[in-house]
């Protein structure tokens, strides 16, 4: 079936602009109520020819003219540029359906999530594992042990304090950490297991170091069904390993366990952390 064509006048049946856009008038007439697919429009002069698949009805034809008497011959916008959310100089990732995916970031300085793992039993010399993802030693974890007097011993039934330095050789930010404690000493009354953790223990505090972080945990007080220790800032520290610059230990976490003379007990010490 051929399609059914109607000439319009730009001066006469475009009474409201004399003026014909025929892009703009092919969107009013697609969005409108007319039951007749359009199918093209053509303007040579003052004669607009519009193309239909089928003849209008009287109703559609009604519109038809209402829609050249209203129209404003004016071009249609040109495309919206999509909006681009940017996080400093990158965009921002979006979703599928073009939401955005925003990320917040605690950190100041690093980029990737990194917990280590550090277990050991006090008072017992070479009792530490600290491996890494291939079963390899991270050399970054030592430790010591000293007598009541606090003088340095190896052998571990003079031990009464237990020392854990964590020292890597990667800056980082610390975000919390935390230690299982073992249940055996939960409920306990013997007031001598205790825990204290501390920041760059080897410059003084008036170098921005000896930060105390954990003070004198009374470890038999942890309750039974608990049996961690959870010490977590809400906020990150940068800890910058300053070794090659002259000024080495300056990312170095200490933890001392108390305990009686000589006590066994295995730990297990987790730092969470950015790199």
């Amino acid at each position: 079936m051929s399609d059914t064509v109607y000439v319009l006048s730009q001066q006469s049946d475009f009474s409201g602009s004399h003026l014909c856009n025929s892009d703009r008038f092919s969107y009013e007439i697609r969005s409108s109520s007319i039951a007749s697919a359009l199918d093209y429009i053509t303007t040579t002069g003052d004669a607009v020819d519009v193309y239909f698949k089928e003849p209008l009805s009287s109703q559609d034809f009604y519109t038809f003219s209402c829609l050249a008497v209203s129209h404003s011959g004016m071009p249609m916008p040109s495309p919206v540029e999509p909006v681009t959310l940017y996080s400093g100089s990158a965009p921002i990732p979006s979703a599928k359906d073009g939401r955005p995916i925003y990320k917040f970031s605690i950190t100041n300085r690093t980029t990737n999530y990194k917990l280590r793992a550090i277990s050991f039993y006090t008072a017992q010399s070479g009792s530490v594992h600290n491996l890494d993802p291939n079963g390899n030693d991270y050399g970054d974890v030592t430790m010591k042990m000293y007598d009541v007097t606090g003088s340095l011993v190896t052998t571990g039934s003079l031990a009464a304090k237990t020392v854990i330095d964590f020292e890597p050789t990667y800056s980082y930010e610390i975000l919390s950490g935390f230690i299982d404690v073992p249940s055996v000493l939960a409920g306990g009354t013997t007031d001598q297991w205790f825990l204290t953790a501390v920041a760059v223990p080897d410059y003084p505090p008036a170098y921005g170091g000896s930060i105390d972080y954990v003070s004198q945990v009374n470890l038999e007080a942890i309750a039974a069904n608990f049996n961690r220790l959870v010490a977590d800032g809400r906020a990150v520290s940068f800890m910058a390993n300053q070794a090659a610059s002259g000024a080495p230990h300056t990312n170095k976490l200490r933890f001392i366990f108390y305990h009686p003379l000589g006590a066994v007990a295995r730990f297990q010490i987790y730092v969470e952390h950015f790199v």
